[in-house]
């Protein structure tokens, strides 16, 4: 909603009492509220298939539900949704899994607080209040759970550096032409500022942007992203209190050609002087005119929103990769590089340790040690070796290794300074 000002006047036109109404709609998202329409309308479905058989043998007796969700006691919601999580099914008759059906009451209970304006609390884990539906939930939930239903969750895959080396030695990525440019714009901003996939990338202005050009104090210049808005910060009255995301990307000069800078001022150099005020990602033209490259037109919301999988299919790539998978990849790439979680922490914008560890992952060559371990096909030395290698490697203060060699029950570590000796058994 836009309130214009009034000419000549320093604040804007008076607002009416339906006006103001309508900003109780600033509690909630609008995916938050496309979710809980989904949620009410299989409610519905469900409602109108349940009456219709309870008015048949062997049902006879049983309620007959008529009265509309928003007006029904506690005591009503208890019963009727309790046995809403015990029948509901997709409409090819597979079950949702566990954690569907606990989103499902989570939508129903947001609904009931952002539009209904009743203080609700319908999940409770202790199952103390709201006893049938949480006893329905959690039985559900865990019958679910035993066959295997929802169990692997499809998450979008990680991106290796050699797969995106080779992205780049082919040409998939670049500024070969306006759409590879502005396609490895989305990839790099993505990845070097871990955004959300979709509506983060839309949500970039042209002007008042949230990325500007800047220089450190060591006269080192970077590109630096500043959040306005995001899913953990909304700037209601919520998070008044937090601090935005701010990250940089510093210019790259060991290899220019993926440098975020440069990227970032050669595709800015091509977009029109009067582009859209509000859309960062335009739409590339056929034919270049002359230095612009691009529509006055922002670019489609499926186009922008489905990149890397666009990319990576160019490229014969196979998996689930969506353009969530540089989040991730960011993340991952700072986590195996040992670099703390608060700095993490950072670069993603996750408000707790807890939702930032979720992508940490052991790598590949530790499991292998660890398989070779419990099979007894790594012998004590080569663990100890290795282990001590990279202890030594990772320490700073002592140098890089020279030399490793072995003697009877010990390892001579040679390096620049010093030399380590580790006996064992």
């Amino acid at each position: 909603m836009v309130f214009n000002f009034v000419s000549d006047e320093r604040f804007r036109r008076p607002v009416t009492t339906t006006e103001l109404e309508e900003f109780g709609r600033s509690w909630a998202a609008d995916n938050s509220r496309r979710k809980w329409c989904w949620v009410l309308r299989v409610f519905e479905d469900w409602r109108k298939a349940r009456n219709k058989l309870v008015l048949k043998e062997p049902y006879l007796g049983e309620p007959v539900y008529e009265k509309a969700l928003s007006s029904m006691s506690d005591e009503e919601l208890d019963d009727v949704l309790g046995k809403f999580v015990a029948e509901v099914r997709k409409e090819g008759q597979e079950e949702y899994p566990g954690k569907t059906l606990y989103e499902m009451i989570c939508c129903i209970q947001a609904y009931f607080r952002c539009e209904c304006k009743r203080n609700i609390t319908l999940v409770d884990k202790k199952g103390c209040n709201f006893r049938n539906l949480n006893s329905a939930l959690n039985f559900q939930m865990k019958q679910r759970a035993c066959a295997g239903v929802g169990v692997d969750v499809k998450q979008a895959k990680v991106i290796s550096e050699s797969d995106e080396n080779y992205l780049w030695e082919h040409g998939y990525l670049g500024n070969g032409n306006p759409e590879v440019l502005r396609n490895t714009l989305v990839w790099v901003l993505g990845l070097n500022f871990a955004l959300r996939a979709g509506q983060k990338h839309r949500n970039l202005r042209m002007k008042n942007s949230q990325l500007s050009i800047a220089i450190d104090e060591d006269g080192k210049q970077y590109l630096e992203y500043k959040e306005d808005v995001s899913k953990t910060n909304s700037g209601g009255i919520a998070h008044a209190h937090l601090k935005r995301k701010t990250v940089r990307a510093y210019e790259n000069n060991d290899e220019p050609e993926r440098c975020p800078v440069r990227l970032y001022k050669e595709y800015m150099a091509h977009v029109p002087e009067d582009a859209p005020a509000n859309s960062f990602y335009l739409r590339p033209l056929k034919e270049p005119k002359g230095n612009i490259w691009y529509y006055k037109v922002a670019a489609g919301r499926e186009t922008l929103g489905n990149v890397v999988a666009q990319v990576m299919k160019s490229a014969s790539f196979e998996g689930y990769y969506t353009n969530h998978s540089l989040r991730r990849t960011c993340a991952t790439r700072l986590y195996d590089k040992g670099l703390p979680e608060q700095l993490i922490q950072e670069t993603t914008g996750h408000r707790s340790a807890d939702g930032v560890r979720c992508y940490k992952r052991t790598s590949s060559s530790a499991k292998r040690r660890a398989s070779e371990i419990v099979q007894g096909s790594l012998k004590e030395e080569d663990i100890t070796c290795k282990v001590r290698k990279q202890e030594y490697e990772e320490n700073e203060g002592e140098g890089e290794i020279s030399e490793t060699k072995e003697e009877e029950n010990k390892i001579i570590i040679s390096t620049k300074n010093t030399n380590i000796v580790i006996n064992y058994r």
